[in-house]
């Protein structure tokens, strides 16, 4: 009789360790659940709370590479497959394909998107009012120098001291780039589904400016209106 009864409480006790068992994993799966939720939602107040910052950026056609052919509008860009005779400017660049955006920043955040597309040839991000515009300064991009910026050219690239390489499991087609100059932080993301793509951290001390620089003859960079924004 008393072994039948332990025999019993046995197979009781083994029914609640399994259902135990089942109930932590629910639990667990659920966990997992709230937590992804709560992080996509954390991502979606951040994305949110950078749009609180959108800037329309233009292009300023007196920092134009002769090679480069600006929209009407000065939010396309793109090189042209001739030098444009333009008269003598010591702000525009004289040897690389750059140019520059018209506003400059001394405080505050900023964040504007530049559509890339399937562009193979291109760099983006900000630099330093002063840069230096003449000569070969394309393989010098580097905070050092006044530029944070990004490089797609065969790969992703943060232009650090050495290049950073970035491994990005998606391509993006619109590039986000936020400005936050007390912080001293300047930031990219894909905007295409939010995700972050690098941070450069600086002291910043003098006026910054919207930096481009492509090298494609077909796909042009073109920055969106705020209107534009989904």
């Amino acid at each position: 009789m008393d072994f039948k009864r332990l025999t019993a409480d046995k197979k009781d006790l083994s029914a609640q360790v399994e259902r135990l068992s089942a109930d932590n994993i629910k639990l667990s799966t659920d966990n997992a659940k709230l937590s992804e939720e709560f992080e996509s939602l954390s991502a979606e107040l951040e994305w949110r709370r950078r749009y609180g910052y959108a800037v329309n950026v233009t292009l300023d056609p007196e920092t134009a590479h002769p090679c480069l052919i600006l929209s009407q509008d000065w939010r396309s860009v793109r090189r042209g497959d001739t030098t444009q005779n333009l008269p003598y400017n010591p702000e525009r660049f004289d040897t690389d394909p750059c140019v520059l955006g018209c506003e400059g920043f001394t405080s505050g955040s900023h964040y504007w998107e530049v559509e890339v597309g399937d562009g193979a040839d291109w760099r983006l991000g900000v630099c330093k009012d002063s840069v230096r515009k003449t000569g070969k300064i394309i393989r010098s991009l580097s905070p050092e120098e006044g530029y944070w910026a990004m490089r797609l050219m065969g790969d992703y690239t943060a232009l650090t001291s050495p290049p950073t390489w970035l491994r990005l499991s998606v391509t993006p087609q619109i590039v986000g780039i936020f400005l936050d100059y007390e912080a001293g932080t300047v930031s990219f993301y894909n905007a295409d589904d939010k995700s972050h793509l690098f941070t450069f951290i600086h002291t910043f001390t003098e006026k910054l400016r919207p930096f481009f620089c492509t090298y494609d003859i077909e796909v042009p960079l073109r920055i969106l209106p705020v209107a534009a924004w989904k």
